[in-house]
């Protein structure tokens, strides 16, 4: 929103790149359906803003592919490494027991 409200008031192309500050905070959480979800959005934002009435003051001679390819080959590497640092945590698939060690009573039989 505050990226939509930057773009009406002072259309430059740097107010287009908020949306990758954005992914870049989302990254934080590690958390796979809010970086997919912010991706999405960030992409929704830049095509409406490409057919908005600030497109020349915006974008000036930058094609919509460009900045969607700048932002696929932002995001999905980002949305990749939260699938890879989920596999080193407990969850369903691997449960907090198989990876601890061995008690000593448990050791011993």
């Amino acid at each position: 929103m505050l990226t939509l409200l930057l773009a009406v008031t002072d259309p430059i192309i740097t107010t287009c790149f908020l949306v990758f500050v954005n992914l870049a905070v989302m990254t934080l959480y590690n958390n796979f359906r809010a970086l997919v979800f912010t991706g999405a959005l960030g992409l929704a934002l830049s095509d409406c803003l490409f057919l908005s009435p600030y497109k020349d003051e915006m974008f000036t001679n930058h094609s919509p592919n460009t900045i969607t390819l700048c932002l696929f080959m932002i995001a999905v590497p980002l949305i990749a490494s939260t699938r890879f640092g989920r596999s080193g945590r407990p969850g369903p698939s691997r449960p907090a027991g198989d990876r601890r060690e061995p008690s000593c009573r448990e050791a011993d039989g």
